[in-house]
């Protein structure tokens, strides 16, 4: 069964891209057949591993309002064992033409392009835009698990409540979800107001924390610029070497 994460947060700057591009091509380098679904309309992911889709390239709005499925659009990367669902700036109008256009069953256009794929996907990684809406909504129905990812600062954290319940919303229609994790990422151990923020965190055992801390990083900015993920850029730094030891920690989750 494929394992289907989608990393989500309504709030934008809690390193949601680098945590979906890192999980991905950590999973691809341990030899799982990952896919990273792209489901940003400013197409980060898909910059992070080196990726600029042509105009004739398919992205992930042909899977929305084209008709076509994870196999017809999923593409390699110069990454072994990693492939891309891209996206591109045409998808910045989905949420108003899912609004407006008569299509079935909306919430599970995502879904029914997973079930038809072929592929064998071990695990499919999907970066989310920040937000909670019909896209989200496409994100998580098929998930197994749903990380959200966040930073320790107290206006990062006081949304987390509003991301469970809306995820308790749709739970009952999530037929192979297995639960969620949160992701303290961006952490800075010097600083002792982070420090109370993610004591705090993790101290409620309602937000399922994850023991690995991301550690904050300016070589993970270097590596989205230079479209290689962290791990291959710089694979000793401590921002690797923390997101190694949350993928084990996912890897766990998922038996």
């Amino acid at each position: 069964m494929t394992n289907i994460i989608p990393v989500i947060n309504n709030k934008g700057g809690v390193a949601k891209t680098i945590t979906a591009v890192t999980t991905a091509s950590i999973l691809a380098q341990k030899g799982y057949k990952t896919l990273l679904l792209d489901l940003d309309q400013q197409a980060n992911a898909t910059a992070a591993v080196g990726v600029k889709p042509e105009k004739k390239t398919l992205t992930i709005y042909d899977i929305f309002f084209n008709g076509k499925n994870i196999d017809d659009v999923a593409m390699e990367t110069k990454f072994d064992n990693l492939y891309l669902i891209p996206s591109s700036g045409a998808f910045v109008s989905a949420l108003s033409k899912l609004t407006v256009e008569m299509i079935p069953d909306k919430d599970n256009i995502l879904t029914r392009a997973i079930s038809s794929s072929t592929a064998e996907y071990d695990f499919i990684i999907i970066d989310c835009p920040p937000a909670l809406d019909q896209i989200i909504t496409n994100a998580i129905m098929p998930a197994t698990n749903i990380v959200i990812a966040t930073s320790p600062r107290k206006f990062s954290t006081d949304g987390i409540k509003r991301i469970l319940v809306f995820i308790k919303n749709y739970e009952p229609y999530m037929q192979n979800y297995n639960g969620f994790g949160t992701l303290i990422t961006l952490h800075e151990k010097r600083r002792n107001v982070i420090n109370g923020v993610v004591k705090s965190i993790k101290q409620n055992h309602f937000l399922n924390a994850y023991e690995s801390l991301i550690a904050k990083s300016t070589l993970v900015e270097q590596s989205t610029f230079a479209g290689i993920p962290i791990n291959h850029f710089s694979p000793d730094c401590q921002a690797a070497i923390t997101y190694k030891k949350f993928v084990d920690e996912l890897i766990e989750n998922c038996r």
